[in-house]
């Protein structure tokens, strides 16, 4: 085509016409200024939800581990501290005994008297993950592998030891009643370790 064929194509455009042409392209231009907007706009909000709802699931499924690796880490150490119970008791019938014979027979030497506490092996396997039961527990950890050792370290010093035991018995208490509280707030509603 040449160029007097376009302009035969292409009329000329009334004053009217073109007014009318210019509007429409106003309109165009503001509708899709205001797409524009929107898109601008809801992309990102779209796209900043989205992850704000991926990074709750994370955490949720991050928590549910957690709480599991915890109460299978309680469960592991429960036996541990129940046979150190015993031992406890243990030691405090014979520091009894040897109080009763010292009072029968104060000029005798009756050395320590009591057995020597040993560290609960999976508990002290398990210190590195100590710290997913809370940070409470873990201090309770560490105070009662202190108190063992301070027990085993006196040789025969009837109230020192007494002490010590006294001291040994309320860590260990508390460790496992804690511990309990926790497992029992990391069950489900549904189960209970009292059921």
């Amino acid at each position: 085509m040449t160029m007097p064929d376009l302009l035969t194509a292409f009329p000329m455009l009334t004053q009217e016409q073109s007014a009318s042409v210019q509007a429409w392209a106003a309109i165009v231009q503001a509708v899709s200024s205001f797409v524009a907007l929107i898109v601008a706009v809801g992309v990102p909000l779209w796209l900043a939800i989205s992850d704000r709802k991926r990074q709750a699931r994370e955490r949720e499924q991050y928590m549910s581990v957690r709480k599991s690796q915890a109460r299978s880490l309680a469960f592991k150490i429960a036996p541990d501290l129940s046979v150190l119970s015993r031992e406890i008791e243990t030691c405090r019938e014979a520091l009894e005994t040897k109080r009763e014979l010292m009072a029968e027979h104060p000029d005798r030497n009756y050395g320590r008297g009591v057995d020597y506490l040993e560290k609960p092996s999976l508990l002290l396997e398990s210190l590195d993950r100590i710290y997913l039961l809370g940070s409470d527990v873990d201090l309770l950890v560490a105070e009662v592998l202190n108190r063992i050792n301070s027990f085993n370290a006196i040789s025969s010093d009837h109230e020192r030891l007494d002490f010590e035991l006294t001291q040994l018995e309320y860590f260990h208490e508390t460790l496992q009643r804690t511990i309990r509280d926790r497992v029992e707030s990391l069950l489900p509603r549904s189960e209970s370790l009292a059921e």
